[in-house]
């Protein structure tokens, strides 16, 4: 029972996700694409549903590229039926949008936005997640004005959420305090990443690839503020923590050691910065496009 088959894959994969095991999911999101595949030989949603599946796990792996392929092909395979909406939908192209580096991101992410206000009670954590891009959009082109509107929008859906623990609420909260570094906020910065490294601690038992991420992000905020020996002690324990996750090789290693960079430029080690900066090149040349703006950051560090 071909049918059944892609179900079972796909519902075994979930569990496996949404506990953080990706290396396991992996294998059975790909049978549930090549089963649904073969049941349907015409574009199908079901089809559309099991790439966007095995994108999201390709993500957690850290394999990028073929998971903003994936999410692709599943928008490409929801837009052949002009009247499907689903959040499956929505989050295809606001991931889409979200690793987009031009004018057209915004498009994308307003898409997803409108479909999942369709969908969804204006308080959900899907509508924040979405707020919350649109005002980094505008972050990222320095309009600090235009962002904050949506950055307020985040922050009233998550004080509605009171005190919700999930791994979405925790992302959304960290970015915020990102956000809010990148502003020069750095006491707020600290406060909401601190609370987002709460959640997740509550969520995971072990070592964990957000937790790392966010001690990073933690090590961000005190780099910038001048804070070099909290800097440091931040990112050698979001190194550690990665590596027990999730092994040396993972993409995610690169920003850790990139930032650490960062932090010794400012203090004018050159000779501490450089191994690094190559190191992080490498990996973002393992993933990226030559031309991607990542890219052409790192190229300029390790020029300086």
């Amino acid at each position: 029972h071909p049918a059944i088959q892609v179900q079972m894959y796909s519902v075994t994969g979930l569990v496996f996700n949404r506990l953080g095991e990706f290396e396991e999911a992996l294998p059975l999101m790909e049978r549930a694409l090549e089963k649904a595949n073969l049941l349907h030989e015409e574009p199908h949603p079901e089809v559309a549903q099991m790439h966007y599946n095995l994108a999201e796990v390709l993500h957690g792996v850290g394999d990028y590229p073929r998971a903003h392929k994936h999410y692709i092909l599943a928008a490409d395979l929801f837009k052949k039926f002009p009247d499907h909406v689903s959040l499956e939908y929505a989050a295809s192209l606001h991931h889409i949008g979200v690793a987009r580096h031009d004018k057209f991101a915004r498009e994308e992410i307003e898409k997803a936005l409108e479909m999942r206000k369709q969908l969804l009670d204006k308080d959900h954590p899907d509508l924040a997640q979405s707020y919350l891009a649109l005002g980094n959009f505008h972050l990222h082109q320095g309009a600090y004005e235009q962002a904050m509107p949506y950055f307020r929008k985040t922050q009233s859906i998550i004080d509605s959420q009171d005190h919700a623990v999930s791994p979405q609420i925790a992302s959304i909260i960290q970015n915020l305090g990102e956000a809010k570094r990148m502003m020069g906020n750095y006491a707020r910065a600290e406060a909401h990443l601190l609370h987002a490294l709460d959640i997740y601690r509550q969520l995971y038992l072990g070592p964990h690839v957000n937790l790392a991420i966010c001690i990073k992000a933690l090590g961000d905020v005190y780099r910038d503020s001048h804070n070099f020996s909290d800097a440091e002690m931040y990112y050698d324990k979001a190194i550690e923590s990665l590596e027990e996750a999730m092994g040396e090789d993972h993409p995610l290693r690169r920003p850790i050691l990139q930032g650490k960079a960062e932090m010794y430029l400012l203090q004018g080690d050159y000779e501490s910065a450089e191994p690094l900066l190559r190191e992080a090149m490498a990996l973002l040349e393992s993933v990226l496009n030559p031309d991607h703006p990542r890219i052409a950051k790192a190229r300029l560090e390790l020029g300086t």
